[in-house]
């Protein structure tokens, strides 16, 4: 513009009117920069947009199927003179951290006077409640987990668990009925199945049958009467045993086939599931199959604590054998993990496990579901329960890291 202006000297005209063709052409490219600019970036807005809208919310996750750690007790509720139900969260809140099945258990690691104690209990709350689970104890007489439960939990305490397990369980998939039958605290499994199925407004027919000893023996007895006035599909039948002077105008007596065809339309039709004491539920199982029930459609779950024994002592094995003695420390090597820990009396293969950060899949520790099978490569062991292993498992040299003991060092395939 300068050189313009001196060529043609004072003359201002010229040099005014190419300067302002210079600022249009400016000007439009400046505003078309910006329309290019506004048109990409909504352009990348919408793509966004539509990137959001196809992503799945995020949800929970699911299937989680085992997890250890810890829980918190959030609640104590007194459900019975000798049950009380132990609500449990996750310690810095949100849901649980695994997921589980209306019927399953978890397990508890105690620890008692100054002994571990590995106990489990069903999870009577119901899996569509995702930010806590609930167990219901009762304390037995001579039950050693259970009096330090009542005794010692409070508000607050924190609990070791690992859940969950089992296979005690019913979703309501493709059945239109099922027939719960349980006696005293074998209930507990059978609530979170009733628990569930109403959360989720299943729309079969629900049948439970509970024996109890005495009126204020019935676990749980305002909410069942609460959920049969708000589902007619629920149908219950309490029959008390060894109450007479009590007033009570529903049924009386153990279980009876009069009984059961009573509370029950149809009892050939399954699925039955028993949960009680062993004799109780032997007995029932004879009798559903007698009135025509498929022995097949009937499932049991069994309560069944490790056996303890005295302090100093080694529990009965099946031949007399010599145990590594309170003193004394053998050795376990896990030979695929590369790890090696000492192994101190009274201590199974799978506590040696935990212990050194091995991990040896369980449920029950009690050696029944057999989930704990494990090959012994050297050495030899005792095995108070030895249920879950066939004459196959023995022969190759299969063993239950949940009843497992050393008679001295020993090398297993884990």
């Amino acid at each position: 513009v300068i050189h313009y202006v001196l060529l043609v000297k004072a003359d201002l005209r010229q040099p005014l009117v190419f300067g302002a063709v210079i600022a249009a052409l400016l000007g439009y490219r400046i505003v078309r920069h910006y329309l290019d600019l506004r048109r990409e970036v909504k352009t990348a807005h919408a793509k966004l947009a539509s990137a959001k809208a196809a992503a799945p919310a995020p949800t929970r996750a699911k299937n989680r199927k085992f997890w250890a750690g810890e829980l918190r007790v959030a609640r104590i509720f007194d459900e019975t003179p000798d049950v009380k139900t132990f609500r449990m969260v996750s310690p810095s809140g949100g849901p649980l951290p695994f997921d589980h099945v209306a019927g399953q258990y978890l397990n508890l690691a105690l620890t008692i006077d100054g002994k571990r104690v590995n106990r489990s209990y069903t999870i009577a709350s119901s899996p569509t409640r995702a930010d806590y689970c609930e167990i219901s104890v009762k304390r037995a007489a001579d039950g050693y987990a259970s009096a330090h439960l009542h005794a010692t939990l409070r508000e607050g305490s924190i609990l070791k668990v690992s859940a969950p397990a089992g296979r005690f369980v019913f979703t309501g998939t493709g059945a239109d009925r099922v027939i719960l039958v349980a006696g005293g605290v074998g209930i507990t499994p059978m609530m979170s199945i009733v628990r569930s199925l109403t959360d989720r407004c299943w729309t079969g027919d629900m049948y439970l049958v509970f024996s109890v000893r005495k009126l204020h023996d019935v676990i749980f007895a305002n909410e069942l009467t609460y959920l049969q006035q708000r589902f007619p599909n629920l149908h219950v039948c309490v029959t008390l045993t060894s109450d007479p002077d009590q007033a009570w105008d529903g049924e009386r007596g153990q279980i009876s086939a009069a009984m059961l065809r009573r509370a029950i339309p149809d009892l050939t039709r399954g699925p039955v599931l028993l949960c009680g004491p062993d004799k109780m539920m032997d007995a029932m199982r004879a009798l559903l199959v007698g009135l025509g029930v498929p022995d097949a459609e009937v499932a049991q779950e069994a309560f069944v604590s490790p056996p303890s024994a005295p302090e100093g002592t080694a529990a009965p094995a099946a031949q007399p054998v010599e145990l590594v003695t309170e003193g004394e420390v053998a050795s376990v090597r896990f030979q695929r993990s590369n790890v090696s820990a000492e192994l101190p009396a009274g201590l199974t293969l799978l506590e040696a496990a935990e212990e050194a950060g091995v991990t040896i899949p369980f449920e029950c520790r009690s050696g029944i579901c057999g989930q704990c099978k494990t090959r012994l490569v050297t050495g030899k062991v005792t095995m108070d329960v030895q249920d879950a292993l066939t004459a196959t498992d023995r022969s190759k040299g299969l063993i239950l890291a949940c009843q497992a003991r050393a008679l001295g060092d020993v090398v297993v395939d884990v």
